[in-house]
């Protein structure tokens, strides 16, 4: 498995041993796993979902090489906030994530970045001309997000006690374009209707 030591603030490694396991851990993709362990039978029927299974009685040894390199990363969210009016201790975070890997490809870290760039810019048109919102806005984004959500995670723990207390919404434009015309929004049961609407 891979493991990245996590920098929670500046200079400081957050690496604790005890997390790490002796026991060699692998991701692999179901269809590698089902031509691993399924019968030949089984795999004919490509329409048919069946429980990957060993057939009664037969063992199989699979060998794997696995050639993982440990790197140390930098990661780095981004964060910024307009000051709410009537409840500045209240806060509504709007999140996307950008993409800090090793190349820009696929148009997720794209489609995110650039709507967040263009909310807070349209924002920003109407406080140059006096609007304020009530409660604070905070804008995130999210750096190691491809490596299971690193920078969000980190920023979430730091900040914890503030989160639990304070935010009354969090606002998520991690993959804000998808599919085709029609909206499929998320989101909790208390924002259901809000959606909706």
């Amino acid at each position: 498995t891979m493991f990245l030591p996590l920098l929670n603030t500046d200079g400081s490694f957050r690496q604790s041993q005890s997390n790490l396991t002796s026991l060699l851990v692998q991701p692999i993709s179901a269809s590698l796993v089902a031509k691993l362990i399924s019968s030949p039978t089984t795999r004919s029927k490509s329409n048919i979902c069946s429980p990957l299974e060993l057939p009664n009685n037969e063992i199989r040894i699979v060998s794997m090489q696995i050639q993982t390199v440990t790197k140390f990363k930098t990661v780095t969210n981004v964060i910024g906030y307009l000051k709410g009016m009537a409840s500045p201790d209240r806060y509504i975070i709007v999140g996307s994530h950008h993409y800090s890997g090793y190349s820009y490809n696929g148009q997720e870290w794209a489609s995110s970045t650039a709507i967040i760039t263009a909310f807070i810019r349209a924002l920003m048109l109407r406080v140059k001309k006096g609007w304020r919102p009530d409660r604070t806005i905070v804008f995130c984004s999210w750096g190691g997000t491809t490596w299971g959500n690193i920078g969000s995670y980190e920023w979430g723990e730091d900040f914890k006690k503030v989160l639990q207390k304070d935010v009354v919404a969090y606002i998520s434009l991690h993959s804000p374009i998808r599919g085709n015309s029609s909206l499929h929004p998320v989101a909790s049961p208390s924002l259901q209707q809000l959606v909706v609407e």
